[in-house]
């Protein structure tokens, strides 16, 4: 019985890393030089908007890229004078396509890549100056274990720079309603349309990243200050301002937008206070429940859309079953 249980636990992790590059992997490797440069350009936006210096945190560090994708946040490290950047990954296309970007931007001395999962890195403790890990954690089966390992190879006093969605608002009913909808459709069938109707690439991206990743969980301001209390790290305010579409700079600009927003974007900049080689479960340890409507949050705006998605997805049912039974 054991046996069987071991096999079906490797056939479900390789179901899910498949999953990973069909989401992630086949659209990141259709970005172009200028595609990417963009990307990494919004990381030079947020923090210019939140008037933080880049150059200062990360010249001379250590650093690591835990999820690093095609490698936005990698190359913004090495631009900003990081003296290594390990990026990790587990997916084979990802290292494949961030390889490609070290070299595109002559980056291919300080980038060098590991195939390996956030939830058990590869390195010793207090093993980095800074640690980056953006919008990452919350797409793991255990993202818990991935904030501990993000804090375990972070030396003291040193920087976990963190991205996490926040709960509720309507960007997140609409994707809550999009996964119900979307889940026996193939990601390929969704790219599919989305090039049909020509979607920008990285509205194609986020599209197909919402609706199709195998685990999706968000979180409160509340909740991840003080698990991060927990294990050993100063709390921080999230970013207030960014691009024009972050969340919590619509927030801070525009404060009557709060009631369609939710609980805002949670970027941070963590310093680390103490090494704990130690952790346990608490009530504040992060979920790994899929996200969900925010009753308090989102009652508002529930009962302005909630019919109108009701058609939608009825209407788009009937279609299906009528395509299903003229085949």
């Amino acid at each position: 019985m054991k046996s069987i249980g071991k096999t079906n636990s490797k056939i479900a992790k390789s179901n899910n890393l498949n999953k990973y590059d069909s989401v992630y992997g086949k659209s990141f490797q259709t970005y172009n030089q200028d595609e990417v440069s963009s990307l990494t350009q919004n990381l030079e936006t947020r923090f210019k908007a939140n008037k933080i210096n880049p150059r200062k945190l990360f010249n001379h560090k250590m650093c690591l890229d835990a999820g690093c994708g095609f490698g936005a946040g990698s190359l913004f490290l090495a631009k900003n004078g990081a003296s290594s950047v390990n990026s990790v990954d587990i997916s084979k296309i990802n290292i494949k396509s961030i390889k490609q970007n070290a070299e595109r931007f002559n980056f291919s001395e300080v980038i060098k890549t590991s195939k390996a999962s956030v939830l058990d890195l590869p390195f010793k403790d207090e093993s980095f100056d800074v640690v980056w890990c953006y919008g990452v954690i919350h797409h793991t089966s255990n993202p818990d274990k991935g904030l501990i390992e993000l804090t375990r190879v972070l030396k003291c006093n040193g920087k976990l720079i963190i991205f996490l969605y926040g709960i509720g608002g309507v960007f997140w009913y609409i994707v809550y309603r999009g996964r119900k909808f979307a889940k026996k459709i193939p990601v390929d069938y969704i790219r599919k349309v989305l090039k049909l109707c020509n979607t920008n690439i990285h509205m194609e991206h986020s599209i197909i990243d919402n609706w199709k990743t195998p685990y999706l969980c968000n979180y409160s301001n509340l909740e991840v200050q003080q698990r991060i209390k927990e294990l050993g790290l100063i709390k921080s305010e999230p970013f207030k301002f960014g691009t024009d579409w972050d969340i919590n700079h619509r927030i801070s600009k525009f404060r009557s937008d709060k009631k369609y927003m939710g609980g805002g974007d949670l970027r941070y900049i963590f310093t680390k206070k103490t090494h704990i080689t130690s952790t346990k479960k608490t009530k504040y340890s992060l979920h790994d429940n899929d996200i969900k409507p925010d009753k308090k949050l989102d009652s508002f705006f529930i009962k302005q859309l909630s019919e109108y998605i009701d058609r939608f997805e009825l209407k788009n049912k009937k279609i299906i079953l009528l395509k299903k039974f003229h085949k």
